[in-house]
């Protein structure tokens, strides 16, 4: 009999990739929960907004939320959240950045 020399990772990684409708169920609910959100609200949103807030995209949604408040704020694509959380969710910053592609 052959040895399995796969790694606690590459299972993982192969069990996600099987089950992967599951495997993001239980993550996001996992994050919310972490985050001290209320799932049910989440889940709700994620039903009734099918497009990113702020560019439109209907690709790889995902919920945002205040990091401060930690209030659900809408559904954003995974560039617009990522480009928020570059910004530190500061209006100050992304004003300027507003500006500076006005130039």
């Amino acid at each position: 009999m052959e040895k399995s020399f796969t790694t606690e990772a590459c299972r993982h990684r192969r069990w996600r990739k099987e089950n992967q409708e599951k495997y993001l169920r239980g993550n996001r609910f996992n994050t919310w929960k972490r985050l001290g959100l209320d799932p049910e609200e989440a889940e709700h949103l994620r039903e009734a907004i099918k497009e990113c807030q702020i560019c439109g995209s209907i690709e790889n949604l995902h919920v945002d939320h205040c990091h401060i408040s930690n209030k659900i704020r809408g559904m954003l694509c995974r560039n617009c959240n990522h480009g928020l959380g570059n910004f530190k969710d500061d209006p100050l910053l992304l004003q300027r950045a507003l500006d500076y592609v006005r130039i």
